[in-house]
């Protein structure tokens, strides 16, 4: 047999005027936010894991060409990218063929495997962006 518990009729409007609340701009502000710590983390990631270039021109310039764009919505479906503005930087990624074209050098895979791991942690990032805000509101 469960035991019945006491609650307020206050407590009950409080709760459904909460809810309410969060359904609207609030649940937009913590997607946003949620975009955006994902998005910082694959940024600090990728950019921690991407070489200096030593023996460049310019070194380090791959490194410093990381940018992250602004949070958009677009209907249900949030955006934030993630990108290099290096115009080598996909052949470091990927790879690429030597100048004399008989060699080739392998790619670094930064975004590749900063993302892989970024997988792993998203939905520990989602879930605690949830518990917090939830605190806020029913706490």
């Amino acid at each position: 047999m469960s035991k019945g518990g006491k609650c307020e009729y206050d407590d009950v409007m409080r709760f459904q005027a909460n809810l309410e609340r969060f359904q609207g701009r609030e649940l937009d502000a913590l997607a946003r936010r949620i975009c955006n710590t994902i998005a910082k983390e694959l940024y600090k990631d990728v950019k921690n894991n991407t070489p200096t270039g030593v023996r460049t021109k310019n070194p380090g310039n791959l490194k410093r060409s990381w940018k992250q764009s602004a949070v958009t919505k677009s209907g249900a479906h949030w955006t934030v990218t993630v990108y290099n503005t290096a115009d080598y930087a996909i052949y470091v990624e990927y790879g690429h063929r030597t100048r004399d074209h008989k060699k080739w050098v392998e790619g670094r895979f930064m975004l590749t495997n900063a993302k892989k791991r970024l997988d792993r942690k998203a939905r520990i990032i989602i879930a605690e962006e949830v518990k917090k805000k939830l605190g806020e509101m029913f706490g």
